[in-house]
């Protein structure tokens, strides 16, 4: 007879096997991503690579030099751990080395009778379960190297011949860098742990979350067993088989994440929106980055190039892989950013100097599985530049700071203010595949995915099973209706009927989910502009408005941002290229009672003192802000606005529009503040 579980339990103090590098098996992928395609795709924003690079490296013989020395550093690196092929017998443990481009970029910046050409570039390896798409590490370098060159001969071939020979360095010497940072950075440990328990086809392992066993987890056996962990409580976890034709009982998985991580809800960056020539991928690294752990939840890692990769290496190797694949389950929750358009203004400031304003702008926006908005967040960088006789820091150089500097103030903003709850809610009547869940704190609404857990006590121990997915079909009061989509584990009449008390645990926000009251922006009217003065960042700010401070939910599937991919396209796009389920996707709801459109007016007032474009002048603009909210019959029912005078000193009239923007900027959140109030306020419902 097994030990009891408490007796297990209290064994988990035991120190886990660490080491560096030993158990880990690396396979150096042969192809260098994010510079596929050809050079004017390659250069789109989505890339941000330039086309000089991309011909600068196109050609096979410096293919071939850049593989042998990634697979040469690699092996130097790792003498133990570097293997030359994948398939069935080490599979589990292999995990593919690849590199890929972030950004390639070129500044100039102009110097008397000499041209500085600044060309940055950004490498990334990452380590990836060529299995599941789950990435072990990652890191990135950037080199910078300027070249100096006669203005005159900027066109010439033998200043091409030189830009090209420098990307050709940068890259070669990126890719040793981060190796090197490989090896100094990657600490994993072996966590071991044992199957003290069967019910069902259930697996109870004796260690969690405290230990470092996570939900999704797959962990393998010396004798090629496979098992995936559906549910990590503290001090144990349960976990179904994937691949189990022996007896085996000691399970283990490596691991590089902090045990404290694995208890909080899972987040992954859905999409990345960018205007101008930012990398989406850069982007997204300098956020998670900047989110860390100290956040109140986890933001899953993803190798947005996974779908890619697994072609590569199933042409490079033996593994056949395509039943093992898209096995991961999409977190709970998404998060969506955008990169709003920098704003960049030049005054002169004496005889012989210009002030340079670069302002960046980004939002961000946190949504559960129903597609309802649970955080929103907007932030700003302002730089102010001196410019003397016309010597300046590159000005697309000084966008990329701000940008950076935006983007680490709204992670901040999401480390600091984004809290959840759990919640525990049970299974009040089942009518075959229909459920009635008790939710009087109505923490539930339409579309939410759920699962539902069985008590069971193995050996003196309550142990929660996760047996069923299901899915939030309307409410009704203080209860909601459900539907069982798929079994956790078997399928027919292996698997296991949902009963009466039957619990269900939730991470929640503190927003309230009525449906009826609901809001998003309507899909069919684009925010309206009235005036002569267009006013860009309107529609965003007004979104992250009524998302952040409407008492009543707001949903990210109505209209987006202009050119943003639709929240479902987004995820629907991640489960076919970066390993997750197909089977089970977000039931993203669309409310159907309440949409509001945003709308404004902004022209100079009457008694302008603007009246001549060619000096400063100052300007007054009257902006009025407003929001329409029409019904399911597209009828409109209520508007609420409020007006603003603004004034504008010291007008160049080649920025003019720019500085409108920067002005506008200072008081539109405001604004949109009291708006939203007045909107949520009966008299305009």
């Amino acid at each position: 007879m097994q030990m009891k579980l408490n007796q297990t339990l209290a064994l988990t103090s035991l120190v886990l096997t660490s080491w560096t590098h030993a158990g880990l098996n690396i396979y150096a992928s042969k192809g260098l991503f994010g510079v596929d395609g050809d050079c004017p795709a390659a250069a789109s924003p989505a890339k941000a690579v330039d086309c000089g690079f991309i011909e600068a490296i196109d050609a096979p013989s410096f293919r071939h030099q850049l593989n042998q020395l990634f697979s040469q550093q690699l092996q130097q690196d790792f003498p133990q751990q570097v293997v030359s092929q994948i398939d069935s017998s080490n599979k589990q443990r292999t995990f593919v080395a690849s590199l890929e481009v972030l950004r390639a970029k070129r500044y100039e910046v102009q110097k008397q009778s000499t041209t500085e050409i600044f060309l940055p570039v950004t490498l990334n390896l990452k380590l990836t379960n060529i299995l599941t798409g789950e990435v072990l590490y990652s890191t990135s370098s950037t080199l910078n190297q300027p070249l100096q060159v006669l203005t005159t001969e900027l066109d010439s071939p033998a200043v091409n011949t030189r830009l090209q020979t420098q990307y050709q360095r940068s890259l070669l010497s990126l890719a040793q860098q981060v190796t090197g940072k490989l090896k100094q950075e990657l600490q994993l440990s072996e966590i071991q742990t044992e199957v003290i328990d069967q019910w069902k086809n259930y697996l109870i392992l004796n260690k969690g979350y405290v230990q470092g066993i996570g939900r999704d987890d797959e962990l393998s056996a010396p004798d090629g067993g496979l098992i995936r962990v559906v549910q990590a409580d503290s001090n144990y976890s349960v976990a179904i088989p994937v691949l189990l034709g022996g007896k085996a009982k000691q399970f283990s998985k490596l691991s590089s994440s902090a045990a404290g991580a694995l208890n909080k809800p899972k987040v992954l960056v859905a999409d990345v929106l960018t205007y101008q020539d930012e990398s989406r991928e850069l982007v997204e690294q300098i956020f998670a980055g900047a989110v860390g752990d100290q956040a109140a939840f986890s933001l899953t890692p993803v190798n947005r190039q996974y779908a890619l990769l697994a072609q590569n290496i199933g042409e490079q190797t033996k593994l056949a892989q395509a039943e093992d694949i898209n096995r991961r389950a999409l977190p709970e929750f998404f998060i969506r950013l955008a990169v709003l358009p920098t704003l960049s203004v030049e005054q002169p400031t004496g005889s012989m100097t210009t002030q340079r304003i670069t302002h960046a702008q980004v939002m961000g926006e946190l949504v559960d599985a129903s597609g309802q908005v649970i955080f929103a967040a907007w932030a700003e960088d302002h730089i102010e530049d001196v410019i003397s006789e016309g010597m300046s820091f590159s000005a697309d150089a000084r966008r990329e700071i701000a940008v950076k500097n935006a983007l680490l103030k709204l992670a901040d903003q999401f480390k600091r203010e984004v809290k959840f709850t759990k919640a525990d809610l049970k299974v009040a009547a089942v009518n075959g595949q229909q459920l009635i869940i008790d939710d009087p704190a109505q923490r539930l609404t339409e579309g939410l995915s759920l699962k539902i857990y069985r008590a069971q006590t193995i050996q003196g121990k309550s142990i929660m099973v996760p047996i069923w997915d299901a899915r939030v079909d309307a409410r009704q009061g203080p209860q909601v209706s459900a539907s069982l989509i798929l079994p956790v584990s078997g399928d027919g009449q292996q698997a296991v009927g949902v009963n009466k008390g039957d619990s269900i645990f939730l991470d929640t926000s503190s927003n309230v989910a009525n449906l009826a009251q609901a809001h998003m922006f309507c899909p069919n009217l684009a925010t309206e502009q009235l005036g002569n003065i267009r006013f860009d960042a309107y529609t965003p700010l007004s979104y992250v408005a009524f998302a952040r401070y409407s008492k009543f939910p707001f949903y990210a599937t109505g209209a987006g941002l202009s050119q943003q991919q639709p929240l479902a396209q987004s995820v629907l796009g991640l489960t076919k290229g970066a390993g997750f389920r197909t089977d089970i996707k977000p039931h993203f709801v669309v409310p159907t009672q309440h949409c509001l459109q945003p709308v404004y007016r902004i022209n100079p007032s009457s008694t302008s003192a603007c009246t001549r474009v060619d000096t400063r002048c100052e300007e007054t603009l009257v902006m009025a802000a407003g929001i329409r909210t029409f019904n399911a019959q597209g009828t409109k029912t209520g508007a609420a606005g409020l007006e603003q005078e603004i004034k504008i000193k010291g007008i160049n009239p080649q920025y003019r529009d720019a500085q409108y923007q920067l002005e506008l900027l200072k008081f539109t959140p405001e604004l949109l503040k009291k708006i939203v109030e007045k909107t949520d306020s009966p008299t305009t419902k």
